[in-house]
């Protein structure tokens, strides 16, 4: 705590009002502190001006710190974890004259985590370039139809994200640590008995390890100051000082040594799998380290099924990973947003223990790294550098700061995922969006610097009218997929994906139909409820004569047949799908007529000669919808 004293001194016989008028606003960051005191212990008004029969008066503050300094040792501090988040608290507090402990229960951890860190990171922490396996200047966000968008078009050539390890990351952080004058013990944290008293130490029990393979440990124990507690989701720290509990992911990764031919398309590449059947909340990654991949997903809502999302995950690289061996699987928890509770007396938590991750893209280790170094520098500011005793109000500076530094993009990612994450229609849209550049352009410089640049607003007003559009497509999607039951859909955006190549209808023996298009001359005036009950009486397909859905935006034409009797669809193709742009490559009106010559196809399999309806959204006039009819009304598939 500080002290304020107010000291008034009589100097001359004017008044100055400019001088001494003091207003309330000017002094509201004091709220909380000592009552001020003046030294001829009259009231000092803030809302009036003094007196003009008064004399002059100046105003002095002098803060004083009240902690106790510290006769003969410096503050002592202990790290329980060694992560990103404890290596940079311990290195901090020992560089800050800080006496500093850390315990680790295991100092080669490969927790299973994606290892992505942004460019600033590498300067802010300076790191060395040889810990960083992999420089990714390109990313790959693959939809549930597996549409792939290629990210990373607006980086500079000096820009990338860093891929590495987190056994060799944590480890040089601790190791850097040590040589600033941290103690680091191999050690399982078991229990802390709090201070009875105020300016008590913690007592810390742990299990010290002599390094053999098995050991049980030597129960030992350590008296400190106070305690930062960095060990990860399930924090014993945070379980000691009653911080209260919160939803966790569970990440499943496996590393995957591949072929060198293929470890070459990884170069500097990392790919994102978004989709129902990777994970219902999450995401599914392959990304690339020194001499493999890591393939890995995770899921908040369906935690036991994490190994059917896995398979699903390597089942969409498939092609790219072929070949390759697993060479060791991992599993952890991961925080889904912060704790209740940060903080208690001298015991604070950072990084996973806190709840720094951020939700849609996961990303923990420079919050976790940002968050010990933050903490640990209240410490040392809080104790100038370890000489005095330091209180639960220092602490709290680096909560504060932290707030008011990331609360607003975490809470701008939490809204991304509710609104994107929430069904494949959604994801549909997110990886849309993802392919305009001057959202690339926002995100990368937001997440290599972990900075908010300001907006072009006409760009703003641009990424706004699309993101509407995106989301009105997919809600458009989402409702014809409501008809018909998820249950009932094998892998609705895989569905019969071995047959969407690139072969035109003339390599087919195709029978083609006479044409017979009934115009209405007159459009309807009728309310959107009117007209969806309307619609309704038109969702009667069946196996043998399916209804056929076409919904054409500016950038895009998807089509469905469904089977509404058995909820089913029958056929799904987009003209997004890498399966009909790329082989050969095309342009979007030509891509449209591969989607109609697809569903031919399908039709011919299935022995389905007609249609019970077709409906056709959004831009029904549009080219893309007159290229995508030129083959099925060759085929006779329109009813009369």
């Amino acid at each position: 705590m500080a002290s304020i004293a107010l000291n008034t001194h009589f100097t001359t016989t004017t008044y100055d009002r400019k001088t001494t008028e003091i207003s309330r606003e000017s002094l509201k960051s004091f709220v909380g502190l000592r009552k001020s005191t003046i030294e001829n212990h009259h009231s000092l008004s803030l809302t009036k001006s003094l007196p003009t029969h008064l004399t002059n008066r100046r105003l002095h503050i002098v803060a004083a710190k009240s902690s106790p300094k510290l006769s003969g040792r410096n503050l002592r501090v202990a790290i329980i974890g060694g992560g990103p988040a404890g290596g940079a608290a311990a290195e901090t507090l020992a560089k800050g004259g800080i006496e500093t402990f850390l315990i680790e229960r295991k100092l080669d951890n490969c927790k299973p985590c994606g290892g992505a860190i942004p460019l600033c990171m590498v300067g802010e922490f300076d790191l060395p370039l040889d810990i960083i396996d992999r420089r990714v200047t390109k990313m790959k966000m693959i939809s549930p139809s597996n549409v792939a968008v290629d990210i990373g078009q607006t980086l500079k050539p000096h820009e990338y994200i860093g891929m590495v390890r987190r056994e060799v990351l944590d480890q040089y952080l601790r190791e850097r640590a040590e040589k600033a004058g941290a103690t680091i013990y191999n050690g399982l944290f078991l229990k802390m008995d709090m201070p009875k008293e105020p300016n008590a130490p913690y007592v810390l029990h742990y299990s010290l390890y002599n390094g053999k393979s098995g050991a049980v440990g030597e129960k030992c124990t350590l008296e400190v100051d106070a305690v930062i507690g960095a060990d990860g989701a399930n924090s014993r720290v945070a379980k000691s000082i009653g911080a209260g509990d919160y939803d966790y992911a569970i990440a499943f990764q496996e590393r995957i040594k591949i072929p060198d031919d293929k470890m070459v398309y990884y170069e500097n590449l990392a790919e994102m799998y978004v989709g129902d059947d990777v994970s219902p909340d999450f995401y599914g990654w392959v990304f690339p380290k020194c001499d493999h991949v890591a393939v890995g997903t995770g899921t908040v809502t369906h935690k036991g099924d994490i190994k059917k999302f896995q398979l699903a995950t390597r089942n969409r690289a498939k092609d790219k990973i072929l070949g390759g061996k697993i060479i060791r699987v991992e599993a952890h928890p991961i925080p889904e947003h912060p704790r209740p509770k940060r903080l208690s007396g001298r015991v604070a938590l950072v990084g996973d223990a806190a709840g720094y991750v951020t939700k849609c893209s996961g990303e923990g280790i420079y919050f976790a790294a940002k968050s010990g170094r933050m903490c640990a520098e209240a410490i040392v500011e809080g104790s100038e550098n370890g000489t005095r005793w330091i209180e639960e109000s220092d602490l709290r500076k680096y909560l504060e700061k932290w707030d008011k530094t990331y609360w607003p993009t975490y809470k701008v990612l939490d809204i991304l995922q509710k609104v994107f994450y929430r069904s494949n229609p959604a994801r549909e849209a997110f990886v849309e969006m993802c392919a305009d550049e001057y959202v690339q352009k926002m995100t990368f410089d937001s997440y290599l610097y972990k900075t908010v640049t300001p907006g072009n607003p006409l760009e703003d007003l641009k990424l706004a009218v699309n993101t509407i559009g995106s989301l009105v497509r997919a809600n458009a999607l989402r409702k014809e997929m409501e008809k018909i039951s998820f249950k009932a859909w094998p892998g609705l955006f895989q569905t019969r994906s071995n047959s969407f190549t690139s072969l035109s209808l003339h390599q087919r023996n195709l029978s083609f139909k006479t044409l017979v298009v009934e115009a209405r001359a007159n459009t309807r005036n009728e309310s959107a409820k009117v007209r969806n009950r309307r619609l309704q009486k038109k969702f009667n397909g069946t196996s043998a004569k399916p209804r056929l859905s076409v919904f054409c935006s500016a950038k895009q034409l998807y089509a469905m047949l469904v089977d509404d009797q058995h909820k089913k669809c029958l056929f799904y193709g987009s003209t997004l799908q890498k399966s009909i742009r790329d082989t050969p490559p095309c342009n979007t009106i030509e891509a449209a007529q591969r989607v109609g010559e697809e569903l031919v196809k399908v039709c011919i399999d299935l022995k389905i000669n007609e249609i019970s309806s077709y409906d056709r959204n959004g831009f029904h006039r549009d080219e893309k919808v007159k290229a995508f009819e030129i083959p099925i009304s060759q085929h006779g598939f329109l009813p009369n």
